[in-house]
């Protein structure tokens, strides 16, 4: 028969001894291992230290025990006749907390969420905290949750910050202690700025409906007239007047102009009324 469940506690560094017993017939037989399956670190006189998954004997010796060390141990005893019978026992070891995480920065937009989780080892962690470089954190006045989870001996610290503010902006600090210590680790929460681009559009006009409209034909007569016989001619009579006067006129200049000239009188005077017409007609012809 085995004895009660127990639950151990002690503090790290300690030298450890597990005991368990058992009665049968014949007689029994114990085994240790750890509930998780995961190895351990023995110590015997004869062997030193010896990292295995199981160990038989009724002493189980755990030397400078530390955290990792913290679960529940089985001890199962069976012989020849089932069923096997087992006793747990929970080896709980105390120890200073240490952070398991360096210093973070994490990004945020005004108006959003975000999610902040510190990681420590520690036991036990009952005493958890959130604050800011002046003062704890709900004094701030923001919308802030807070939570822990814990395991054997590891402690998760979250915080939501929501609806973030300018004043949400800096230093966290989160922190866990305990009689044999304590530990502390920092997030920055920095801004990420949104850059927005405005396009002007122009103001769009409903045209209003318009009633229709007769399309309208405009017809245009052009008419030319033609130049009559009567006008040509008279402007030709008027012409050949001008013409018989100037040629009259020019001719009596050329008389004088051939008694002016004595030393030419026999040439000029048969030649001048030819070259005189000859102008005459020229000249005529230029103003027409």
């Amino acid at each position: 028969m085995l004895g009660r469940a127990l639950i151990q506690k002690w503090q790290e560094g300690d030298n450890v001894t597990l005991v368990c017993s058992a009665v049968g017939q014949p007689a029994p037989g114990i085994q240790w291992r750890r509930e998780d399956g995961r190895t351990f670190t023995i110590y015997n006189a004869t062997q030193g230290f010896a990292t295995v998954d199981t160990y038989n004997g009724g002493k189980l010796e755990l030397v400078k025990v530390d955290y990792t060390q913290m679960g529940a141990y089985l001890c199962i005893a069976s012989n020849d006749i089932p069923p096997a019978v087992s006793k747990r026992i929970v080896l709980k070891i105390s120890f200073a907390p240490v952070s398991r995480q360096s210093n973070q920065m994490v990004g945020a937009v005004l108006g959003s969420s975000v999610n902040l989780a510190c990681n420590f080892h520690a036991y036990p962690s009952d005493n958890t905290s959130w604050h800011r470089e002046i003062s704890e954190i709900h004094e701030y006045g923001g919308d802030y949750k807070i939570g822990v989870t814990r395991t054997s001996f590891e402690a998760i610290l979250h915080l939501t910050v929501r609806n973030i503010r300018p004043i949400d902006f800096g230093r966290y600090f989160c922190s866990v202690t305990n009689a044999l210590g304590n530990a502390r680790s920092s997030i920055t929460v920095y801004e990420i700025k949104v850059e927005t681009t405005t396009i002007a559009s122009s103001p769009t006009t409903t045209p209003l409906p318009s009633e229709p409209t007769t399309p309208t034909t405009i017809e245009t007569t052009t008419t030319t007239e033609e130049p009559t016989t009567t006008d040509a001619l008279s402007s030709n009579e008027i012409s050949e007047q001008e013409m018989a006067s100037l040629f009259n006129e020019n001719s009596k200049r050329g008389a004088e102009a051939s008694s002016r000239r004595r030393t030419y009188s026999n040439s000029v005077p048969s030649s001048l009324p030819n070259v005189s017409l000859v102008a005459l007609v020229t000249f005529i012809l230029a103003i027409r």
